[in-house]
């Protein structure tokens, strides 16, 4: 009975290490996208020079009593503190009724801005 368990390990070993073997026949270079490398030469660019970094005079907005159908605005006011230039693509709210604009150009470093939002 030892026997024929020891028999169905080894053909159990064999068959994992022979699947395990043509598993891996395909070279990982050949998986990455264009766009992915590109992605990641801009990321190791960007690693050496340094990162943008967003900081915000302050992190929330009073708008105070707001009636029902009322339209409020207000701004957050931010600096590119980062070493390299901040791009915003895209700027969502945690609700459908707030909605963000802001400014799709480069954000130099150091230099202040504000992003205005309306209810």
């Amino acid at each position: 009975m030892i026997k024929n368990m020891n028999s169905k390990l080894n053909i159990f070993l064999v068959a994992f290490l022979a699947i395990s073997l043509v598993s891996c026949k395909q070279n990982a270079a050949d998986k990455i996208e264009d766009a992915d490398a590109a992605y990641a030469k801009e990321r190791a660019r960007l690693a050496r020079v340094g990162f943008p970094v967003m900081t915000f005079t302050s992190m929330e907005y009073d708008f105070g009593t707001v009636n029902e159908g009322d339209k409020v605005s207000g701004s957050f006011e931010y600096t590119n503190t980062g070493k390299s230039d901040l791009i915003i693509t895209s700027a969502k709210a945690s609700c459908g009724c707030t909605v963000p604009e802001y400014d799709k150009q480069s954000h130099q470093t150091r230099r202040k801005r504000e992003f205005e939002i309306c209810i």
